[in-house]
């Protein structure tokens, strides 16, 4: 995984890169649906092309961020992925 906005609150304390064991889930925005903002991104060991795994929605009236990465306990152990959800259920809170 890559962070590609760095400054976000959602990946302070994150590294700029790091490995996780997990699913890939090639993501691919609606350019008609609601504005996102791609935080972090991977990119497929087996077609080369790169998709979102942490974002943001943009909505007048609520605070959503995704993330397509923790699937099982391996995922859930890795200390970027929990650093990663804590800043979500902060941000997300405005806390």
């Amino acid at each position: 995984v890559t962070v590609d906005v760095a400054d976000h609150p959602l990946m302070k304390d994150v590294p700029a890169t790091f490995k996780i064991f997990d699913e890939l889930y090639y993501f691919t925005a609606d350019p008609e649906g609601a504005k996102i903002t791609v935080l972090a991104s991977a990119k497929s060991p087996l077609s080369g092309k790169t998709f979102p795994t942490v974002w943001t929605v943009e909505h007048k009236a609520a605070r959503i961020f995704c993330m397509t990465i923790g699937h099982d306990a391996r995922a859930h152990d890795n200390p970027a992925y929990k650093t990663l959800l804590a800043n979500g259920l902060k941000w997300a809170a405005k806390k």
